[in-house]
């Protein structure tokens, strides 16, 4: 993967063959992450709602799906007015997060 991240250009972009090694279920909300920019938490559980039977996923799947991409640092949570925000996280092309 290291050489497939060299012959991409430095353009601060989050690719999702990067993220290619998680879960099917982190990959999916990456994807709505990505479409939403910043979207709220409970948002993002209504947006599960409109995908295909095979996309969805059940509330704790959801939960510990977000939890471990916070933690390997593929999006970002805040809390902004009283709301949990989450965004995609940038990374260089070396996989670092900016």
């Amino acid at each position: 993967m290291q050489d497939d991240n060299i012959k991409r250009p430095n353009t601060g972009m989050l690719f999702l063959i990067d993220v290619g090694e998680n879960s099917p279920q982190q990959l999916t909300l990456v994807r709505l992450v990505m479409k939403g920019v910043r979207i709220s938490h409970e948002d993002l559980w209504l947006s599960l709602s409109i995908l295909p039977e095979e996309k969805r996923m059940d509330r704790q799947v959801f939960e510990q799906a977000l939890e471990q991409l916070v933690k390997d640092e593929w999006i970002w949570r805040v809390e902004l007015d009283g709301k949990i925000i989450y965004s995609p996280r940038l990374k260089t092309n070396e996989g670092k997060p900016k």
